[in-house]
């Protein structure tokens, strides 16, 4: 059978999935994975980078044109931008009314978040797709009360030791005891003290810091709860890290029945999940990956 490099991408976007756990710890082979074919008008190939400001719908508007002297191909392009952006912003003023609408939106994002979510909308979609918004408008002045609480100080003492090794060269958190420092801080702190159970563990902070560069404090602590508890993460960050040695399990069933080459080949090579896949679980691929990549990984997880 002929091996597309297509589908070891797309073997890797099941790790965290349900269905995908559930594939790979059985060991049999999930359906095939057929692409989309998106409308022409919302097709767009522009990847964003981070942006550390707040963004709003607002800020999203319609692309213009950079000369009227545009030839056949630009006018194309615009066009295409144009209605993407329209396309977005419809969709989000759906899901943004909370209404028994926003399931059919959500379902409707799936092509356009293929093709990359508007850097001016990822805060947004990230937060309503994991159920944060919902969480932050329920609860409201509880991250205030969790960091007035006392946490162990066991965790006070890992986390003030891990957030200056955390995205050292990003200007945002190099200062030391710095904006940025501090604020990754407090999440982590509030989280600890939220969820005894898994207190803090290395790989948070950065997976905290990538959230931090779009959202405020707030945002990020229920966008980080409720990623965890989405994807039951608890269980890679718990002692023991019961949950990570499964997650090699699945990954490794994964190469195995996607790309059974070059499973043979580290399988003769000795070479495991648990060699190269670690930080990729504990940190959410922001510890090995370009921002710009782990953010497009993001928008497809949540």
């Amino acid at each position: 059978k002929t091996f597309e490099p297509q589908q070891f991408e797309r073997g890797l976007m099941w790790v965290f999935s349900k269905e995908a756990r559930l594939r790979a710890s059985y060991g049999y082979s999930p359906p095939r994975i057929i692409e989309e074919k998106l409308p022409e008008q919302v097709r767009t190939k522009k990847v964003g980078s981070p942006l550390p400001e707040q963004a709003t719908l607002s800020q999203v508007e319609p692309i213009k044109p950079e000369s009227e002297n545009q030839n056949g191909n630009d006018n194309v392009k615009y066009k295409r931008k144009r209605a993407d952006s329209e396309e977005w912003s419809r969709i989000m003023a759906s899901i943004g009314r909370y209404n028994e609408n926003s399931e059919l939106a959500i379902n409707q994002l799936r092509p356009l978040v293929r093709n990359g979510i508007p850097k001016t909308l990822r805060k947004l979609v990230w937060l309503t797709a994991t159920g944060a918004k919902i969480s932050l408008d329920k609860n409201p002045g509880v991250y205030e009360q969790l960091l007035s609480r006392d946490s162990i100080s066991q965790h006070e003492e890992k986390i003030t030791k891990d957030i200056t090794r955390t995205l050292p060269e990003n200007k945002y958190f190099k200062p030391l005891n710095g904006i940025g420092q501090s604020k990754l801080f407090n999440v982590l702190k509030a989280f600890s003290v939220l969820n005894d159970d898994i207190g803090y563990c290395q790989g948070m902070s950065f997976i905290t810091a990538v959230m931090l560069l779009y959202m405020d404090e707030e945002e990020s602590f229920w966008l980080l709860a409720n990623v965890i508890k989405k994807f039951q993460l608890d269980g890679i960050f718990q002692k023991g890290l019961r949950k990570l040695r499964m997650s090699f399990h699945q990954l490794d069933n994964l190469i195995r029945i996607l790309c059974p080459t070059l499973h043979e080949h580290f399988k003769q090579e000795g070479v495991t999940p648990l060699l190269y896949a670690s930080e990729w679980l504990t940190t959410l691929f922001v510890y090995n990956f370009p921002l710009d990549l782990v953010v497009r990984i993001w928008d497809c997880f949540f």
